[in-house]
C-alpha cells in the first residue's frame, strides 16, 4: 500500500506540553520531523516580537539619552559653581582675617613706633638740659630770648627807649650828667630787682625739693634731683614773659623810680623790666655790668665812647651786657671818655 506524500492538511500538529515548555532550542532537534517544523515557526515568531519590542524600548532610550547628559551637565556645572562659591567665601574669609591681623599688626607698631620716639626725645631733652644745665655755652635755639636775641633787644632799647626817655627828661631841671645817671640808675634797680626775686624764687623751690637731703647745696644733690631742678629753671624761663607785669608792680610799689609819671620814662621802664626779667631767667642769668678797672682806665673792649674820647672813664652811661658772672661780652656798653680820672659810677 502506497503511502501518501505529507501535506500540510494532513501534516499533524504536535503541540509542546507544559512540560516541555521550557526546552531550549537545542532541545528541537530531538523532535520528529514533523512536530520540529511546526514548533520552530512559533518560536521564531514570538522572538520575532520580542526583537521588535526589544528595538522600540532601545529606540526610546536613545531619545532620552542626549537629555539625561544635559541635565548630567547642568548639575555638574551647579556643583561647579557650589563648589566655587563655598572655596570664594573662604578665601574672603581667611583674606578678611588676615586683614584685621594686619591693621592689628600695623596699630602696635605704630603705637610702638611711637613710644620709641617719645623715648628718644625725652633721652635727647634730659641729655640736653643736663649739657646746658648752667652751661653758657651752648644755647637752646629754639627760645625766642635766648642770651644773643635779648643781646639784640638790649641794644635796640639804648637806641630807641633811653634816647626818648632822655628827650623827656630833658625840659626838667635836670644836667645832661644827671639824666644820663638817672637813666642808668633806673635799669640798675631794676636789673637788681628782678635779679634778687627770681634767685630767692630758685632758691626756694630747691629746698622745697632737696628737704630730704642732708645738704641744701645744688650740687650736692643726686642727679636725678638736679634733672628736676633744672626742669624747673626751664620751667620758670618759659613762663617768665606771663610774670612781667607782676614784676613790674612790685617794683613800683617800691617807689624806688621816679618820674614815671613822665610817658617816656614810664616807656622805658617797663622796657627794662621785660629785659631784666628775662635775662635774669637765663641759665646762667646773664649780666648787666658797670665796673671798670681800678685804675679807671676807658676799656674799649668793653665800653664804647658816648660823646667824648679819652684814656680815663668820665661816667658810665650804659651797662655792658655779659653772658654771665665774669663771662663774654654780648653787647658794649657806653661810657664817656676823658682826659684824666673820673668819678665812677657807684652802682655794680
Amino acid at each position: 500500500m502506497n503511502r501518501k506524500p505529507a501535506t500540510r492538511r494532513n501534516r499533524q500538529i504536535i503541540r509542546p506540553s507544559s512540560s516541555d515548555g521550557n526546552r531550549s532550542s537545542s532541545d528541537l532537534s530531538s523532535l520528529s520531523p514533523q512536530a520540529s517544523g511546526s514548533d520552530v515557526w512559533d518560536h521564531e515568531k514570538r522572538g520575532s516580537k520580542k526583537r521588535k519590542s526589544d528595538s522600540g524600548e532601545a529606540y526610546s532610550h536613545c531619545i532620552e539619552c542626549p537629555e539625561k547628559d544635559e541635565k548630567i551637565r547642568e548639575l555638574t556645572k551647579s556643583l561647579e559653581n557650589i563648589r566655587l562659591g563655598n572655596e570664594h567665601k573662604r578665601q574672603a574669609s581667611e583674606l578678611e582675617s588676615m586683614t584685621a591681623m594686619y591693621h592689628d599688626m600695623k596699630r602696635k607698631y605704630e603705637a610702638e613706633r611711637e613710644a620709641k620716639e617719645n623715648a628718644i626725645l625725652r633721652l635727647s631733652k634730659l641729655t640736653s638740659s643736663r649739657l646746658r644745665d648752667n652751661n653758657p655755652n651752648i644755647a637752646d635755639l629754639s627760645d625766642e630770648y635766648r642770651p644773643t636775641k635779648l643781646a639784640e633787644i638790649y641794644s635796640e632799647m639804648y637806641d630807641n627807649e633811653w634816647t626818648d626817655a632822655y628827650e623827656g627828661l630833658d625840659g626838667i631841671e635836670l644836667s645832661e650828667e644827671d639824666i644820663i645817671r638817672f637813666l642808668l640808675e633806673l635799669i640798675m634797680i631794676v636789673y637788681k630787682k628782678c635779679k634778687t626775686l627770681a634767685e630767692s624764687q630758685l632758691q626756694t623751690l630747691v629746698k622745697m625739693i632737696v628737704a630730704p637731703f642732708s645738704s641744701e647745696n645744688i650740687n650736692d644733690v643726686p642727679e636725678e634731683i638736679k634733672d628736676v631742678i633744672k626742669g624747673i629753671k626751664d620751667y620758670r624761663k618759659s613762663h617768665a614773659r606771663e610774670t612781667i607785669n607782676v614784676v613790674q608792680k612790685h617794683i613800683e610799689d617800691s617807689r624806688e623810680v621816679k618820674y614815671l609819671d613822665i610817658d617816656q620814662v614810664n616807656i622805658y621802664f617797663k622796657a627794662c623790666v621785660k629785659l631784666c626779667w628775662l635775662a635774669v631767667h637765663q641759665d646762667p642769668p646773664l649780666v648787666l655790668d658797670v665796673e671798670q678797672n681800678s685804675s679807671s682806665t676807658f676799656d674799649s673792649k668793653r665800653f664804647q665812647e658816648y660823646t667824648k674820647t679819652g684814656p680815663y672813664v668820665g661816667f658810665v652811661v650804659w651797662p655792658a651786657l655779659l653772658l654771665h658772672e665774669n663771662g663774654s661780652l654780648l653787647r658794649k656798653g657806653v661810657a664817656q671818655g676823658a682826659q684824666s680820672a673820673g668819678r665812677l659810677c657807684e652802682l655794680s
